[in-house]
């Protein structure tokens, strides 16, 4: 061993005589070796020499040992021995055994408490196997004073009698060093925390060991916690390792299914159990639908927690029903309203369940394991349901109202409330509570993932049941809901009732919300001269009433994409860099602002400041967490990175995104997303049945999707010199997009379109066909001008294509040079 010793992968350095203490009890391994023994062979001192020099040295040792000081045992009145060995089935306890073997040994007296399964007696035997003089006595069966004696005085070698509490301390002094563990103590009198402090006070050389689910009274205690999770896994491994042998185990499942026990070790070891008969996944299912697979019978987890429950009152099960219905942390003041019980009655009962190990206490924030809280779960009542679900729903109309005049305040409060309406929505009859659990769940899903969860909520409720100002809110929710489906005419529609009925009844907040999206919406499906004289009527509006900036922010940005849409980029830009540095903005509104900024550059030819914009805004973004300002503003970066032939940045920044896109259920996006990688992947057969899929899944649905798929597929039978094919492609690009008015690929199908038809020897369709683009400035002027050229047979191709132009112009100069050749 020398004077090293390697620790993981660091060396500590030993002093001569610490490397002679570990090689002597390396070399009988398990052999508990006396201080006398020590004293003598190493240190060399003569028999009956008495000193703490081996005391002083050991601990040392044990802190030269770090993690694996546990493997230096002290069998007190014995000596010590150096376990090599694994220390039995105790994964994951080496610190809180070490610290148990301190307390023990500095207080004499300590209890160690937790909920049922979590380990308590396991780590209490531990500890009795380093001690000779040892008594240990299961309370699980005793209830009285009488009957705990009787069991002492027994263990003790002592005849039967009848024993008082003092005789029995003078017969443990008498006994000498020793160590009494007394297993299970829940279940007597309240006398047993004053009976044995005096016991311990007694007797000198008495160590005194408790186990308990509930404290009686102050005794210092140590909380036995549930195992970490990585500690849980290798449980549930070894105890796997022997029910199915060799059976490859997926990490992922393992940190599943003891997640979903909290990592107690009796419910980790009754899960490992059940692989004998079901495979991991169908583990996995079955303990999420119901935890009581986990065996039957009082060793069971639920008969260690129906223990645990009937030992309480019915006023503290009540309290802990009522707690179950939390999915997470909770505080008093939301405990208070659910329960409805005084506040000395809550503060009562609380500290009972924390005693009896069912509540997790750090006031003022409390919870339950997820065992305890299922089980707890299936007492609550209908009172304490309904109680739950109006608490939760004026808390969800709170932080929807706060959205709106505190933007970041609101946010927060969806980020730390959101299971909780979750959890209430499973609860709530009354429709309005319904609707204003789910139209939080639904901002904070829009705003960071996953909002499935109160889809269904919301489709199903019944207008007519609602409040005009809920109605609403709900209308202009599932506006949201077939935005990102890209089902336009309908969600026209929707905005239009949303209108008419915020203008009879509803805010001006409400009023401005349904108007931004009615304008929108027609923009898209009726062309800018439908909706310049509502665009301008609508900011002006907005200027004449009090109204958050995001609203504000949402008005101002309509407006800039009818002037983006009307080739007025320098009001676009204007607009949109106001809106951009508003404050008080959310942080959606002001990704929608960049998002829309960073076009508007390209459109004007200036892909280089999109670009520099758009880096700004993701980075912004990412800081909010927001996924929907994420999505926006990643879109833009892909965009511009698109323009100024960055590849490997597109396709970084869309990868990235492309979850967020398909978590979201924006199919808009996701199908834009999928057109772009198909164009740079580097297979070319890859390139068109990618492209194809989503030209397909696109038709007749999101018209911008499927326009964009066929430019693409026509431009490569187009410079392979398939006119013939590209033709057709570029046809469905221009049914697809002309009605839709989106300015720049509207140009571009029709550009190449007539590109296309002027090969095919008809010059005056082409001619014809570009006069239907309309463009007046910017790229679309750009595209349209090199086409116009190429088919008038001016020009040779040596346009300006580098920094201020677009990628569209890049590709519509490349067909454009095999149209001169006509």
């Amino acid at each position: 061993m020398g004077r090293q010793l390697r620790r993981g992968t660091d060396e500590v350095a030993l002093t001569e005589l610490e490397a002679s203490v570990l090689r002597y009890l390396a070399q009988r391994p398990g052999q508990t070796v006396s201080r006398d023994a020590l004293l003598r062979d190493v240190w060399d001192y003569a028999d009956g020499v008495n000193s703490r020099a081996v005391t002083h040295l050991m601990a040392r040792l044990r802190k030269k040992l770090g993690d694996a000081s546990d493997r230096l045992v002290t069998v007190y009145g014995s000596g010590f021995r150096l376990a090599l060995e694994d220390i039995g089935d105790l994964i994951g306890r080496t610190a809180l055994l070490a610290q148990i073997v301190t307390e023990l040994q500095l207080h004499r007296y300590l209890t160690l408490h937790g909920v049922a399964g979590v380990g308590k007696s396991r780590l209490a035997r531990e500890v009795s196997q380093r001690h000779e003089h040892l008594h240990w006595i299961s309370a699980v069966q005793l209830h009285t004073r009488d009957d705990l004696f009787v069991e002492i005085a027994s263990a003790l070698g002592l005849e039967p009698a009848a024993y008082t509490a003092a005789a029995l301390g003078r017969a443990l002094a008498a006994a000498g060093p020793c160590l009494v563990v007394l297993d299970a103590v829940e279940n007597l009198d309240e006398f047993a925390p004053d009976t044995f402090a005096g016991w311990v006070a007694q007797a000198p050389q008495l160590l005194l060991l408790t186990t308990s689910r509930v404290l009686h009274g102050q005794e210092r205690r140590i909380l036995v916690p549930p195992l970490e999770p990585e500690a849980a896994a290798r449980l549930f491994l070894r105890r796997a390792d022997v029910v199915v042998p060799d059976r490859a185990l997926p990490a992922e499942s393992v940190s599943d299914i003891v997640g979903a026990v909290d990592g107690l070790p009796l419910a980790v070891e009754l899960a490992a159990g059940r692989l004998r008969v079901l495979q991991l996944g169908e583990l996995r299912e079955a303990m999420a639908s119901d935890i009581r697979i986990l065996g039957g019978g009082s060793k069971s987890l639920s008969g260690v927690l129906q223990a645990s429950w009937d030992a309480l009152t019915e006023e503290q099960q009540a309290l802990l029903s009522a707690a179950s219905l939390f999915p997470g942390p909770f505080t008093t003041k939301m405990l208070g309203p659910v329960a409805q019980t005084g506040t000395v009655t809550l503060l009562d009962g609380l500290d009972a369940l924390a005693r009896a190990a069912l509540v997790v206490e750090r006031p003022p924030v409390f919870r339950l394991l997820d065992v305890v809280r299922t089980f707890a779960g299936e007492h609550t009542t209908n009172e304490q349901n309904a109680a739950f679900a109006e608490w939760a729903a004026e808390r969800a109309t709170e932080a929807r109202t706060l959205l709106d005049t505190d933007a970041s305040a609101g946010a927060a409060r969806l980020i730390e409330e959101w299971q909780i309406y979750a959890a209430a929505l499973g609860h709530a009859q009354d429709s309005s509570r319904v609707a204003a659990l789910a139209l939080a769940l639904w901002e904070h899903g829009r705003m960071f993932g996953s909002p499935a969860h109160a889809r269904p909520y919301l489709e199903a409720l019944e207008l007519d049941s609602l409040p005009a100002s809920v109605r609403i809110d709900v209308l202009q929710t599932r506006w949201w809901m077939l935005t990102v489906a890209h089902q336009k005419r309908a969600s026209l529609q929707l905005a239009k009732d949303a209108l008419a009925l915020a203008r009879a009844e509803g805010t001006p907040a409400q009023i401005a919300q349904s108007w931004v999206r009615v304008v929108a919406d027609r923009l898209i499906l009726e062309g800018v001269e439908a909706v310049e004289e509502q665009g301008g009527a609508l900011v002006d509006y907005v200027d004449s009433v009090d109204l958050p900036a995001s609203i504000r922010a949402r008005a101002l940005t309509c407006r800039a994409d009818i002037a983006t849409r009307s080739q007025d980029y320098p009001t676009a830009i204007s607009t949109l860099k106001e809106v951009v540095t508003m404050e008080g903005g959310s942080a959606d509104s002001l990704a929608q602002g960049h998002g829309m900024l960073v076009m508007a550059h390209i459109l004007a030819c200036e892909p280089q400041w999109a670009l520099a914009v758009a880096k700004t805004a993701y980075a912004k973004a990412n800081e909010s967490s927001v996924a929907s300002a994420i999505l926006r503003t990643g879109g833009a970066l892909g965009a511009a990175a698109l323009e100024m032939r960055r590849p490997p940045l597109v396709i970084e920044v869309y990868t990235t995104i492309l979850p967020l896109a398909q978590e979201l259920g924006n199919l808009l996006v996701i199908d834009q997303i999928e057109v772009v990688l198909a164009q740079l992947d580097a297979d070319e057969e890859s390139q068109w049945t990618r492209l194809k899929t989503v030209q397909e899944r696109a038709a007749g649905k999101r018209p911008l999707v499927e326009g964009w798929a066929s430019m693409e597929l026509g431009f490569r039978c187009h410079r392979a010199g398939d006119i013939a094919t590209s033709l057709e492609h570029y046809e469905r690009a221009a049914d697809a997009l002309v009605p839709t008015n989106w300015g720049m690929h509207r140009t571009a199908a029709l550009c190449w379109l007539a590109l296309a038809t002027a090969e095919n020897g008809q010059r005056e369709d082409a001619r014809a066909l570009l006069d239907r683009t309309g463009a007046k400035a910017g790229l679309p002027r750009l595209l349209t001008q090199v086409t116009s050229e190429a088919i008038e047979g001016r020009g040779s191709g040596g346009y300006a294509v580098g920094a201020n132009s677009g990628r569209m112009l890049l590709r519509t100069v490349e067909l454009a040079r095999r149209s001169l050749q006509i």
